[in-house]
């Protein structure tokens, strides 16, 4: 083997190996812990087993049958799998089981049968005139159903209104890069049979740049990504950010001011802004909003009753709301009713 071609099979098995590391990544470290992670674990898997193949394939035409229906059986689980991985990203609801388990075991009968009665051995014309060529079509139509599923997620209105522009770019390159090397494969026999493994190299070290340059790692591998983690607040703890809280929106009439903010709040209590907007959504189940909203109702409430002579907006302005429009809503999402209509109820 001269230097070029050895330079050549280094660079193609350095994506294996690599994409094997990529996939032990996403099987056991990969945080937060989420179930597409697995399916993106299989995927980056069966392409390194595949593109492995390839590379020794291209080297060693005389290869063992065994390796190259190996090979050939990760080639055949590829589309599945990236299917699955794009299914559990980019739903937010519970997916069952039997969904995928069903639709697995089916396809790795399918592929035991196949490679126990026709070994690549005995029936290699078969396999290079029919069942390559049948791997290869399954894999695209689950490549276009891949992309229907990401065209309608990515469609959806409240994806589109609150998107999440890193995780999209990630799945996209994730898709792509699938459907630039089942191109590459398929043009190989007008190009080069080692431009797959070539590709699947090139495609990988973006992805890990992608990885390795992304500082909210979790807002890259999650279109929804928990906002907490999984660590609980002791309920001694809790208490005490509840109870200074409290105090520190009473003290001067904290929440009057109209420029208020979490990080302000969480400074003067002596915590994070993250701990506390913690506190406030899982052990309050309100916001931040939610709750300055509660205490400038209360208080205009109050100004209503005891000062009739005020006029109703610049009660709302008294209370911290920064336009009249947000005080009758907060006001009445509190109450049930506008603050004319509470006006009129009191019989002020």
């Amino acid at each position: 083997m001269d230097f070029s071609k050895e330079l050549l099979f280094l660079f193609s098995a350095l994506g294996v190996c690599n994409g094997l590391v990529l996939a032990i990544y996403f099987f056991f470290f990969a945080r937060p812990k989420h179930k597409s992670h697995i399916f993106l674990g299989f995927l980056l898997l069966f392409l390194s087993i595949r593109i492995g193949k390839s590379v020794f394939y291209y080297f060693n035409y005389d290869l063992a049958g065994v390796f190259v229906q190996i090979g050939l059986t990760a080639c055949w689980l590829l589309g599945p799998f990236l299917y699955f991985y794009v299914i559990y990203a980019t739903s937010k609801k519970e997916i069952k089981r039997p969904f995928w388990v069903y639709h697995t075991l089916g396809l790795i009968l399918i592929a035991l049968f196949v490679n126990l009665t026709y070994p690549w051995e005995e029936y290699r014309p078969l396999w290079q005139n029919y069942f390559i060529f049948g791997i290869h079509l399954q894999w695209l139509a689950y490549l276009v159903a891949a992309g229907i599923q990401l065209y309608s997620t990515f469609r959806r209105k409240e994806i589109t209104t609150t998107s999440n522009g890193s995780f999209k770019v990630w799945i996209l390159s994730i898709y792509f890069g699938n459907v630039i090397i089942w191109l590459a494969y398929n043009l190989s026999p007008y190009t080069s049979y080692i431009i797959g493994a070539l590709t699947f190299t090139l495609i990988f070290y973006l992805l890990l740049l992608l990885i390795l340059l992304t500082k909210r790692r979790k807002s890259l591998l999650l279109l929804d990504p928990p906002k907490y983690s999984k660590s609980t607040i002791e309920s001694a703890e809790v208490e005490r950010i509840v109870h200074v809280l409290g105090e520190v929106l009473k003290e001067n009439q904290f929440f009057r001011d109209p420029n208020i903010s979490l990080q302000k709040v969480a400074r003067k209590i002596g915590i994070q802004p993250n701990k506390l907007s913690q506190v406030l959504n899982v052990n309050m189940n309100t916001s931040f909003p939610g709750i300055l909203g509660t205490y400038r109702v209360e208080a205009a409430k109050k100004l209503i009753v005891e000062n009739p002579e005020y006029s109703i907006e610049s009660i709302g302005y008294e209370c911290g709301f920064n336009s009249k429009s947000s005080f009758y809503s907060t006001f009445k999402k509190n109450t049930g009713m506008t603050p004319a209509m509470f006006k009129k109820k009191a019989n002020i």
